[in-house]
């Protein structure tokens, strides 16, 4: 008969393995951040340590890519590192050799998704809804900032940028082109916009600071994406006598108190626009920038009245005249300058 040590007791398992050759701390650890995920209230702090476990449970496919980027910020290998690399040559070989230059997923969200619930199963844990795997992969995204790749050297470099579709993470690399360093950018990841508004369809943002993600309650909080605005400006600036008479003139727009205006369209629909003492500014929500709606009229009325130009985060000018809606029914435009008060040339 074997002899136990003298701290151990007969119903001490802690270093016996058992699911999926899992110590049963492994598991308690695991368990507790599934919980964390499936409640949907967790940290990407969670969804680093969670994925750190599982990992050992996973194919070699998107999870164990990811997980292992994770835990390797500067990566030689793997599918990200391959399609990056093959750009890069690419761009290098530009008018010498063919080639071509691809940006796009490296795989989905779904993919992601699948090997996520099949490790799960593997380890006698519940699947995760769409929903949770999204917010999760957010997380991975921004665990995944400044991420690079190297062969022999560093060659590019990881960050996350946010369009109205969606939020992508993206590879930048500098390439040499006629004796100049040329930076370029290109999609590896994306998983779709459900959180941060942005009424302009083609901006691409990047954010002010170092993201930082979140979820309470299902809800995705971000720090480091400002809220996407939009203003009225001029040059010089208008004040609160000019907006009064702009308002006598429309009565689907009235103010509220000395610093907020309020829109309200037939169909119910309202915009907040505040006023800081310079330019109005309002949220720059889908809904009320489509050319269609009559929030949209309002917004464009106001600013015609005030003399001033509408501005966007991303520094494109709004509802020019002479300058024709695009075809996803957004009257934005990148242009040097929207007109003799606007405040905005490039």
């Amino acid at each position: 008969m074997e002899l136990l040590p003298k701290h151990q007791s007969i119903d001490d398992t802690s270093s016996c393995r058992n699911i999926d050759n899992m110590t049963p701390k492994e598991l308690q650890h695991l368990t507790t951040l599934h919980g964390r995920l499936a409640a949907g209230t967790f940290s990407e702090t969670d969804v680093s340590a969670f994925l750190m476990i599982l990992r050992a449970h996973a194919g070699n496919g998107s999870l164990k890519e990811l997980s292992h980027h994770m835990a390797h910020n500067e990566r030689d290998r793997g599918k990200f590192f391959k399609r990056i690399l093959a750009n890069k040559e690419a761009i290098d070989n530009l008018g010498r050799k063919p080639g071509k230059i691809v940006s796009g997923d490296v795989f989905t969200v779904d993919d992601f998704g699948k090997e996520l619930n099949r490790a799960l199963k593997k380890v006698k844990l519940a699947p995760l809804p769409v929903a949770k795997i999204e917010l999760i992969v957010i997380c991975i995204m921004s665990l995944l900032q400044g991420g690079t790749f190297k062969k022999g050297k560093n060659f590019a470099e990881l960050s996350l940028i946010a369009t109205t579709a969606d939020f992508q993470l993206c590879a930048t690399v500098t390439c040499r082109h006629k004796g100049k360093d040329v930076r370029v950018q290109f999609v590896v990841l994306t998983v779709p916009n459900r959180w941060l508004p942005i009424c302009n369809p083609r901006a691409h943002l990047d954010p002010d600071n170092l993201v930082i993600a979140k979820v309470e309650d299902d809800i995705l909080h971000l720090q480091g994406f400002k809220p996407f605005e939009v203003y009225i400006e001029r040059d010089p600036p208008f004040d609160l006598d000019d907006i009064d008479l702009a308002l006598a003139k429309d009565p689907r727009i009235s103010r509220t108190d000395s610093k907020t205006l309020r829109a309200l369209a037939k169909d119910g629909s309202t915009l907040n626009i505040r006023w800081d003492g310079t330019r109005l500014t309002m949220d720059g929500r889908p809904e009320h920038f489509q050319s269609s709606s009559e929030i949209a009229d309002v917004i464009r009325q106001l600013a015609e009245r005030l003399g001033g130009c509408v501005h966007d985060d991303s520094a494109a000018h709004w509802f020019l005249p002479g300058l024709t809606v695009a075809d996803d029914g957004f009257h934005s435009h990148w242009v040097g300058s929207g007109g003799p008060n606007c405040n905005r040339r490039q």
